[in-house]
Parts: C-alpha cells; sequence; structure tokens
C-alpha cells in the first residue's frame, strides 16, 4: 500500500524490491583513462532534453513538456501566506511611497510589509548603506528594490534614460533575470523612459552596449562575468564601459552577498574598482546567510557607517528555514539502492497528491541531472520533467526556468545553478540527493519551497558513505523517517528495462551513464580529504554504475586516478 508524501509527513524508503546483478568488490587497482581530464567530468556542452505534458493538463506518464517561449515574463510573485512573517505595516499607508509602485504593488497582490522589508525601508530610502539577513522566501528582492526605486524617484538630480541609477550584482543568470523581471513589475506604471536591463553570459554583448547607446536602463542587473567581460572589452561612445556606465551609480545591490564573496571574489574587487567609493555610493548587501568568516572581506564595499539588518539571529542553520518547511533526512545504507529509492519518492510524490506535486531535485552534478532527466522521462516514464544546470545554453536555461516557474506540476532535475534566490511558486518538496557542501548551501537549497509564507517540504537523502555527516543535521533537530516500501510490479519491471537499455549501448542513456558516473567519482573525491575515504568514495560509485546498468565501467582520467591513491586506506 502507498504512503503519503505530503507536506506534513515524508515517508522515505530505505529497502525496496529491485533485481540488482551480483556487484563485484572494488578493484584494487584504478582503471585510467590518461586522456581524459579532470575538468570534463564536471562539465557539460549538450542542450537539455526538456520533457513532459501542458502544465495545466492532468499528467500522463512519459509527456513531453512544452517549453515557454524565450522572453515570456515569469507570473508575479504570489502574496505571502503566513502571518507570522508579515508585519503590521501597509503598503498603501506608507506616504512617502509612489502612487505608482503602490499601484503595481497592489498588483502583485502585496498588501503587507515582510519584517526584513520593513526593517529596510526607512534605512534604503534615506540613502544609508545595509547589510540585511533574512531567511528565504521573505521577500529580500522587494527590500532592496522598492526604497532604492523610490530614492531615485525622490532625487532630483537623478535623470532615467541618461544614467544608470541602480547596479544589482546576482551571482547566476537564473537569478539576475528573476531580479530584472520583479524590477520591471514595480516600474510598470511609472514613464517608459523607467527601464530595466539585465545582462548575463550565453547571451551577445553587442545587444547589451546597442541598448545603453539608444538609452540608459534606470536599473541594472547582472552577472559578475558579464560585467567583466564589458569592463574590460566595451566601449560606448568612444569611452571605457567603466567610465560612461559604472562610475557614477549612486546605489549597488550585492544579492546573495555571501555568495558573491566566497565565490567570486576577486572579479567583485574588479568591479568595485571601477563603481564610486564605497563613502560616496548606497551599498545594500542581502543574503539569507552571511557567514563570519565573510563579513571581514565584504566590509571593505561598505562605507565605515552602515546599518545591519538580522531577521534571523544567531541561530543553526537549520532553525533558520522557514517553519512552514517540514524538514527529514534519510540515510541511505546502500548504493544499490540509489535509483530506485529516487524512484520511488517520485513516484510516491506524484500519487499522494496527483493535481499538485511540483517537485525540486538537487544533484550535486549536472550529469547527473542530465542522465536521470532521460531516464526519469525515457525508462520510467515519469512525467512532467524538466532538467537545469549551469551547461546549458542560456536560451535553453531561461525557456526550462520560466516553464516550470509556470507550471502547476512538475519535477524539476537540477544542480546548485538553481539553489539561491530563485523563485519557483508552489514548489511542495525539495529533495536533496546527496549531501550538499555546507550547512548554508542546505539551507539555500531548501529554501526553494516554503516560499511566500506558503508550506513545504524538504527531505535530506544521505548517500552511505555520508553517515559521518548526520550529526549536521541531528543537531538541528531533523528526523529521520523509516519505512520499509517496495515498488509495484510496472515500476520494477521499467528499473529491468533500463538496466537492459543501457546494458545494451543504449545510444543516448549509455553515454549518459558513464558520465554520470564519472562526475559522481569525480565531485565526491573531495569528500576524501574530509575523513571519509577514497575507498568507500569507489565502492559506492561502482555499485551505482551497476544498479543503472552499466557492464563496463569507464576508465578515470588519470588525474582523478592519482588523487584518488592519495587518499586510500
Amino acid at each position: 500500500m502507498r504512503h503519503g508524501f505530503g507536506a506534513h509527513v515524508l515517508l522515505v524508503l530505505l529497502a525496496c524490491l529491485s533485481a540488482n546483478a551480483f556487484l563485484p568488490s572494488v578493484p584494487q587497482s584504478l582503471s585510467v583513462n590518461p586522456s581524459a581530464s579532470l575538468l570534463s567530468l564536471l562539465s557539460d556542452s549538450i542542450q537539455p532534453s526538456v520533457r513532459s505534458d501542458r502544465p495545466n493538463q492532468p499528467i500522463r506518464r512519459g509527456a513531453r513538456v512544452p517549453v515557454a517561449p524565450p522572453g515570456q515574463q515569469s507570473p508575479a510573485s504570489a502574496p505571502f501566506q503566513d502571518s507570522t512573517i508579515l508585519t503590521s505595516t501597509r503598503f498603501d499607508e506608507i506616504k512617502s511611497l509612489h502612487p505608482s509602485l503602490l499601484r503595481a504593488i497592489h498588483e502583485m497582490g502585496l498588501e503587507q510589509m515582510t519584517d526584513i522589508q520593513a526593517q529596510s525601508w526607512p534605512h534604503a530610502l534615506n540613502g544609508t548603506s545595509c547589510v540585511g539577513k533574512a531567511k528565504t522566501g521573505t521577500g529580500k528582492t522587494l527590500s532592496f528594490l522598492l526604497p532604492s526605486i523610490q530614492r531615485l524617484l525622490d532625487t532630483r538630480t537623478f535623470l532615467p534614460g541618461r544614467s544608470v541609477g541602480i547596479l544589482i550584482i546576482a551571482p547566476t543568470r537564473e537569478l539576475a533575470q528573476q531580479i530584472g523581471d520583479e524590477a520591471e513589475r514595480l516600474l510598470k506604471y511609472l514613464p517608459k523612459i523607467w527601464t530595466v536591463q539585465s545582462m548575463y553570459g550565453g547571451t551577445q554583448m553587442r545587444r547589451d552596449s546597442n541598448m545603453w547607446a539608444k538609452q540608459k536602463p534606470a536599473i541594472l542587473v547582472s552577472t559578475t562575468g558579464r560585467l567583466l567581460d564589458h569592463i574590460r572589452e566595451t566601449r560606448v561612445k568612444g569611452r571605457k564601459f567603466g567610465d560612461i556606465i559604472l562610475s557614477d551609480i549612486p546605489i549597488i545591490v550585492l544579492d546573495e552577498t555571501d555568495r558573491l564573496v566566497e565565490g567570486f571574489w576577486k572579479d567583485i574587487k574588479t568591479i568595485s574598482s571601477q563603481l564610486p567609493r564605497p563613502e560616496k555610493r548606497q551599498t545594500l548587501l542581502f543574503s539569507a546567510t552571511l557567514p563570519k568568516s565573510v563579513e571581514k572581506s565584504f566590509e571593505q564595499y561598505l562605507p565605515k557607517e552602515y546599518v545591519k539588518i538580522d531577521c534571523v539571529g544567531n541561530i543553526a542553520s537549520g532553525e533558520r528555514a522557514n517553519s512552514q518547511v517540514k524538514q527529514s533526512y534519510l540515510q541511505l545504507t546502500n548504493m544499490e539502492d540509489y535509483v530506485c529509492t529516487l524512484v520511488f519518492l517520485l513516484q510516491s510524490a506524484m500519487t499522494d497528491q496527483p493535481d499538485r506535486f511540483k517537485l525540486v531535485v538537487f544533484f550535486p552534478t549536472a550529469k547527473l541531472a542530465r542522465f536521470f532527466a532521460e531516464y526519469l522521462s525515457t525508462v520510467m516514464e515519469i512525467g512532467p520533467v524538466w532538467e537545469i544546470h549551469s551547461r546549458m545554453s542560456q536560451s535553453s536555461r531561461s525557456r526550462v526556468s520560466s516553464s516550470f516557474r509556470s507550471a502547476s506540476n512538475g519535477i524539476l532535475l537540477t544542480s546548485d545553478v538553481t539553489a539561491r534566490g530563485m523563485d519557483y511558486p508552489d514548489v511542495t518538496c525539495v529533495i536533496q540527493y546527496g549531501a550538499p557542501y555546507s550547512a548554508d548551501l542546505y539551507l539555500h537549497r531548501l529554501g526553494r519551497t516554503g516560499r511566500a509564507g506558503k508550506e513545504g517540504a524538504g527531505l535530506q537523502v544521505l548517500l552511505p558513505f555520508e553517515s559521518v555527516l548526520q550529526k549536521t543535521f541531528i543537531k538541528q533537530n531533523v528526523p529521520q523517517h523509516e519505512a520499509s516500501l517496495s515498488l509495484d510490479q510496472n515500476d520494477q519491471e521499467r528499473l529491468d528495462k533500463g538496466k537492459h537499455l543501457i546494458g545494451s549501448r543504449h545510444a543516448t542513456l549509455t553515454p549518459k551513464a558513464e558520465a554520470a558516473y564519472l562526475s559522481m567519482v569525480a565531485y565526491y573525491q573531495e569528500y576524501a580529504r574530509r575523513n571519509i575515504s577514497a575507498d568507500e568514495i569507489m565502492d559506492a560509485a561502482h555499485k551505482f554504475s551497476k544498479s543503472v546498468g552499466l557492464v563496463h565501467v569507464p576508465s578515470l582520467p588519470e588525474e582523478l586516478a592519482n588523487q584518488l591513491r592519495k587518499y586510500r586506506k
């Protein structure tokens, strides 16, 4: 009998009926492919396959996903449904708020400010630099957009169309695009001279510069990489990009500040050198997590006097998640159950809520996400399924993101490219298939559900060699649910079919399965430096390869094999 997989109770699978082939012991000598590189294992240039039925129609197995046309605007954010994150401050009671902005806010269905919005408003509006920290899904984007736009409206010297008023830097293309969309909704009823421009890799740089030649945007949203490209290469009317676009911007925003500082430190330093000095500009830093380790780093981008707005407090990572999100974890005891456990969890979610299931599944590598996207739709006939990761073209990523955002049902398989800031409405559950690299990343992934005060669920699946990481979640009082459940006969037959196809050198499944195996080993070899032996990792990877049906285990690149040998017992 099927058990529910709702937001309040997560039942997990520790044993499932499977017909796994005999699993040989891990060889003592690694099979090495000297021509392959370690970097290539973690990259992916193959275009995505997007599948399933029309998002708002009843779902049938194996249906294909219609992809939204490029440039389609994402729907407005849903009103907040959890009264505990709202304050008594109403937008229509703020006398200093421009009527056109208030009209746009009402159209978005928003009436009351959240805590981070209410606390940020007076400081950001008067030009004070701020560092804001709040839980995921509590309206941080509006916290810096709304007062910044209002401040520009109040500044008589700012002339829209002639200069950039706000520069917002985001760590990913999807987040930059999402922020740009929300800014456009806020500017909807202002004169057309008030515009937004979003820049990111994967699009033509000439398109950006052509837009500046006609009219400068009031709000410029960009990733660090695209800003650097323009700083180094672009001239506007004969002048350097930094001199004509960046040098006089009065308001700078770093969204997901900790990710920018930790992952793009050198890039941020270069970009900052093109901006007005901290004392000559307003700087707004926002994130759900701001570890002490990065505080000293980002302080150099701030003036001596700034305001800290902390709506989270000094509490454990798991407790910083929204209270509406029910967390649990599952410890896999055998990698032979890797595939059937994933299938069971997804099937349970679809069966329990056939008209309302919207899942995000995080994998550690893009190639694992890519493999399972095809495996689930082709072999298991599960749908609708999307995949999104950093190695897809920007146009494909944008179409997939737009389609999943507007869908009422579906499963998104992804790498950490969507872990931060992305707002996909009505996600019912986040499954993290493998431990995240840090507690903060766990929190950001979990933040894709339970947004705008809605209920959600989060399930962390730990692999056998990750059992030492259990204490991370036990400290946070995350419960472990246990159940012994089996797949039905049809699903078991499909699993067997998948093994046969992959073992018979299927044209697309087999190469993707091999790539998934190699990327898994390349990613988890980092664990060998974290008190987890290379032998445990290789044993798990070999069992994974056999469980999906690979007859011959792919050879490891020489660089990776050498690294693993260093940490073998």
